[in-house]
């Protein structure tokens, strides 16, 4: 959990994008980047691709937030977690996909 209730709130509010890198035909998500700029000069910026993770957070523009080892566990856990869900979502899809085109391969074939 984030020390700072306000960035702890936000943190939960933010909706994830999530991105695929590398090479191949089909390309599971491996990134995840969480971004929010509030009007009152927070910045919360957190990136993780392959298992690194990159997080800022500012309080204002001349007063960054620095992360306790503890609250940098719980980023990765927590963004880990939502690439983890997204990750299946796509298998999910990706499966009914392939049983959808299976279907109609053996119905052209009869």
């Amino acid at each position: 959990m984030i020390e700072n209730k306000e960035i702890q709130d936000l943190l939960l509010e933010i909706k994830p994008e999530f991105n695929s890198f590398g090479n191949g035909f089909q390309q599971f998500p491996n990134a995840i980047t969480i971004y929010k700029e509030t009007e009152d000069g927070i910045v919360i910026d957190l990136y993780m691709v392959n298992d690194v993770l990159t997080a800022q957070i500012w309080l204002n523009e001349n007063d960054e937030y620095i992360l306790s080892d503890l609250e940098v566990s719980y980023i990765y856990v927590y963004l880990n977690s939502l690439l983890e869900y997204e990750l299946q979502l796509y298998k999910n899809t990706f499966e009914i996909e392939k049983e959808r085109q299976d279907e109609q391969l053996i119905y052209y074939i009869k």
